[in-house]
């Protein structure tokens, strides 16, 4: 564990709905806040987000990519129309597959890629990725 002693490495944290509102203010959607609060610990354990350095890294990361915890999706995707590079072949594609999750998966391939590693159909249900515990 680069820069950690073997203490920091072991600690748990407990986060509540008034951490998150703390992270990001008065600005964060309950329903997504709620969603974190029951699926962040098992996340953070499953991946060693287990140091305070860590802790603070990754929860300014998803404050950031959600704006603070208000959305997990981009209300458009027209940006993303016919991008063959991210697999946006068919009309619609770009809305369909569109910014979504805390991790932003975008266009029809990731959302495949996504869907084989996490056992889930995403390419016929993409709104599935937008969910707080996908």
């Amino acid at each position: 564990m680069h820069g950690m002693d073997e203490k920091e490495t072991k600690m748990s944290f407990n986060i509540t709905t008034d951490t998150l509102k703390n992270i990001a203010g008065y600005s964060s959607n309950p329903t997504v806040v709620n969603g974190l609060v029951e699926h962040l610990p098992n996340v953070m354990r499953q991946y060693d987000i287990n140091s305070k350095q860590r802790v603070a890294h990754f929860l300014g990361m998803l404050a950031l990519v959600s704006n603070n915890f208000a959305s997990l999706e981009d209300p458009n995707g027209d940006l993303y129309e016919n991008r063959r590079d991210l697999g946006n072949v068919k009309k619609g594609d770009g809305n369909i597959f569109k910014n979504r999750g805390l991790i932003k998966i975008v266009g029809r391939n990731e959302y495949k890629r996504m869907g084989d590693i996490l056992g889930l159909d995403l390419e016929n249900n993409p709104q599935q990725i937008g969910r707080a515990h996908v």
